[in-house]
C-alpha cells in the first residue's frame, strides 16, 4: 500500500541584488538593519518559521557571503546558500537548479528586501492548487 506523503515546500529567497536602482549606498538594502534585525534576517524568520515551508534556499551574490553569514541565524530549514547571477531572472535559475535534487514539489520565490510578507499569505500561496 502507497502511504501518500506530504509534498515538499521549498522558498527561495533571492537576496543577490545590489540596490542600485534606488540608488542606496553602503550596502545592499537587504542587510540594512530594521529595528534590532537585518531585513532578510526578518524575511528569513517569516518562511522558516512557517509550518507549510520544509526548506529555505537564499541566492546571494558573491561578494556577500559574510554580509549573510553576519546577518543570519541558522535554521534547520535554511540550506547552505547558491550564488546569484547578473540578473533576477538568473538568480532565481540559480535557486531553482540548486533545488534540483532537493525533491521539492513546489518553491515559492520571494525577494529578501520583502521582510512583511504575512504567514497567512505563505498559506494561502502554498494551499493554492
Amino acid at each position: 500500500m502507497n502511504v501518500p506523503t506530504k509534498p515538499v515546500n521549498a522558498a527561495l529567497v533571492v537576496a543577490a541584488g545590489r540596490g542600485e536602482r534606488a540608488g542606496f549606498s553602503g550596502g545592499p538594502k537587504q542587510y540594512r538593519m530594521l529595528g534590532r534585525q537585518s531585513v532578510i534576517a526578518r524575511t528569513l524568520s517569516t518562511f522558516c518559521n512557517h509550518p507549510d515551508i520544509d526548506l529555505v534556499l537564499v541566492v546571494i551574490h558573491a561578494d556577500d557571503a559574510q554580509l549573510y553569514a553576519d546577518s543570519t541565524q541558522v535554521h534547520d530549514k535554511l540550506l547552505p546558500t547558491c550564488t546569484g547571477g547578473d540578473t533576477r531572472q538568473a538568480s532565481v535559475h540559480c535557486g531553482l537548479l540548486a533545488l534540483k535534487d532537493k525533491n521539492v514539489e513546489n518553491v515559492l520565490i520571494h525577494d529578501a528586501v520583502r521582510p512583511f510578507v504575512s504567514a497567512a499569505l505563505i498559506s494561502q500561496v502554498v494551499n493554492r492548487r
